[in-house]
């Protein structure tokens, strides 16, 4: 007896293992695609990548005071916010630290602390380069700062509260610096030229310096801390990179694991074929069942409705037409009388007998014996339409 080699356990093992492969190996290319994640947060203090704060940590620790992350406002220093995701809870406990004489300096106005600051948007600046155009000591030195292409300006929308607007670009301001009870709240259109890309730029560290360190204190980056399911950031957007990564080579795994199952190997099994079971049969079931029912009445109503329908296909008339248009033109069309079509065509009632059941198909029978005699003689349904035309 011979026998396939390997055996088909081997060949399902082995299929399995290249599966397997392909899917490890897939991992790997994805993996070095997507990069090796960093692990830094944005605008983190540790961070050499260009939205990192490295840079300016780095200034500020040359100059005295240094830079520290903390989800706590601090009591008496300078406080850096680069993005507004705070909790209502760290909101209110920063402006009452601003009021009692911190300094503030905010570089997300789109968020809720713009709004509660009545600041907006007012254009979208067609310059890069902006000069100071104030005379403020935050500006000392500075002679032109670099920010990004189409950077929103900003402008008060309460023209009761005190501010100095610095670096006009267009109708707004990119800088605007208020007092806020014993404190000072000086806001930047965007954290750009804080970061590690932009702080390099024109005279940017100038000002990142006048803002932060010349006080000669001590800097603190408040990051948000929000309680679940608040705040406006999708949950795409927090997902490190290497997450991203995973998620993307398990749908790969999916994909492969579902194309591989899908797909039916070797030849296909031979599936029994259905029974054949001729038409009479199923006529003469149909029959047996009506029968021990006593339903005279069904049976004699399925006999009707198949001649209403070949009374409708030989006279060639719609299938929705109401009986008594199609005796009316029955009678017209062919030699059935009124009296042949009323015997099949009226209502048949649930108590009829057997002998009347049998009489009805009697009946049935003879109108279509009429119908194929009248319809032959004039050449079928279109001959039959035109002769009852003439």
């Amino acid at each position: 007896m011979n026998r396939a080699w390997p055996p088909r356990r081997v060949r399902s093992r082995v299929r399995v293992v290249a599966v397997l492969l392909s899917l490890v190996a897939i991992g790997v290319a994805i993996t070095l695609v997507a990069g090796n994640p960093s692990g830094y947060a944005p605008y983190s203090p540790d961070s050499p990548e260009p939205a990192g704060l490295k840079a300016l940590r780095l200034l500020l620790e040359q100059a005295g005071s240094g830079l520290k992350a903390s989800t706590e406002p601090s009591s008496a220093g300078i406080i850096l916010v680069p993005r507004d995701d705070l909790s209502s809870r760290q909101r209110e406990s920063l402006l009452a630290t601003v009021r009692s004489g911190s300094r503030l300096v905010l570089t997300d106005l789109d968020g809720k602390l713009g709004e509660t600051l009545s600041v907006g948007a007012v254009e979208l600046s067609r310059e890069q380069d902006l000069t100071p155009q104030c005379i403020s000591p935050l500006t000392q030195g500075v002679e032109a700062i670099e920010i990004l292409p189409e950077t929103a300006v900003y402008l008060p929308l309460d023209p009761r509260v005190p501010a100095s607007v610095c670096f006009a670009g267009g109708k707004g301001a990119f800088m605007i610096d208020s007092p806020y009870g014993s404190g000072e709240i000086v806001m930047l259109s965007e954290p750009w030229l804080l970061t590690n890309e932009g702080l390099g730029e024109r005279d940017n560290a100038v000002l990142a310096h006048n803002l932060l360190a010349a006080a000669g204190r001590a800097v603190t980056l408040l990051e948000g801390g929000l309680i679940a399911g608040t705040g406006e950031e999708t949950l795409s957007s927090i997902m490190p990179r290497g997450a991203k990564a995973a998620l993307l080579q398990l749908l790969v795994a999916f994909a492969a694991l579902a194309a591989w199952r899908a797909r039916r190997l070797g030849l296909p099994p031979a599936d029994p074929g259905p029974v054949s079971v001729p038409g009479s049969e199923i006529v003469l079931a149909a029959g047996g069942l009506l029968h021990r029912a006593g339903a005279a009445g069904h049976a004699a109503r399925r006999i009707q409705s198949d001649l209403r329908r070949t009374l409708k296909i030989q006279l060639g008339l719609p299938a929705d037409l109401p009986v008594g248009d199609l005796a009316r033109i029955a009678g017209e069309r062919t030699a059935l009388t009124a009296a042949d079509l009323a015997a099949v065509l009226d209502p048949i009632p649930d108590t009829l007998s057997a002998s009347g059941l049998v009489a009805f198909a009697q009946k049935a029978q003879a109108v279509r014996r009429l119908l194929d005699h009248s319809t032959r003689a004039a050449g079928g349904p279109a001959a039959a339409d035109r002769g009852g035309k003439s």
